[in-house]
């Protein structure tokens, strides 16, 4: 039974012309119109949108959300076949998919700060704030899924993701014991000339304190993005059986 679904979605696939394989990793473009389809809300299937609450997977906030089309970004399995058929050709497998053929991944949001795709090339001029300059490093969003699964975007691509850095910089040493130093590897330049401990920095003067990773302020908020049909789970799913459609 269950192999006897998977050809059926294989089958309906191909009769939309939908692409069933894509390469470990690398950018994923819809070239099969209609790519973008709209609500009568004006909403995009594939749009994300941040909301000023927060939606536990089980309280009726949740099943609200869910009857709209929207859905938290959380990292969610969803099948390439009809109904979400042009939320796959919107985003394809650009946040990776569990096995390359007949699933793809949403979003998986939780706890990022989402940065604006440099987009290199696409206009005559540079970014007017410089751009990302390690947009050459940039790598895939699910690193852990192996082969014939795909890991999403990697490089100048949207859903590619970078980890925590601190950009290069330099210390000042006291009492003239020598030249500013490079910064690197969080390295303490004061320890190479013995005028101050090495070890971790923290606790420094100012009254900011270090911590696991290096951020901007931030204010929680909960991403979303519209599936274009309503659904009735939202839960970690599997093959063959993964998203659904509300009754």
């Amino acid at each position: 039974m269950a192999k006897s679904r998977v050809l059926v979605m294989v089958l309906v696939m191909m009769f939309l012309g939908i692409n069933t394989t894509f390469a470990q990793s690398g950018s994923y473009t819809c070239n099969t119109s209609p790519c973008l389809l709209a609500s009568p809300q004006g909403w995009f299937v594939g749009e994300i949108r941040a909301f000023a609450f927060g939606a536990n997977g089980k309280d009726q906030m949740t099943k609200e959300m869910l009857s709209r089309g929207w859905v938290e970004c959380a990292g969610q399995t969803v099948p390439r076949a009809a109904p979400f058929d042009q939320l796959f050709r919107a985003i394809g497998d650009s946040w990776g998919s569990a096995d390359g053929k007949y699933v793809f991944y949403l979003p998986d949001l939780r706890g990022s700060i989402l940065r604006d795709w440099n987009h290199g090339g696409s206009q005559s001029q540079t970014p007017a704030l410089g751009g990302d300059p390690d947009v050459g490093q940039r790598t895939a969003p699910r690193p852990e899924i192996p082969s014939p699964g795909t890991q999403g975007n990697t490089l100048d691509n949207v859903g590619s993701v970078q980890g925590d850095a601190l950009q290069d910089h330099t210390h000042l040493l006291p009492n003239g014991i020598g030249p500013s130093q490079k910064a690197q590897k969080g390295d303490q330049i004061g320890g190479l000339y013995g005028a101050e401990p090495t070890g971790k920095t923290q606790g420094v003067k100012d009254g900011r304190f270090s911590a696991n990773e290096t951020r901007p302020r931030n204010a929680y908020v909960m991403y979303a993005i519209y599936v274009g049909v309503a659904a009735s789970r939202q839960s970690s799913w599997r093959p063959p059986i993964p998203l659904t459609v509300s009754k």
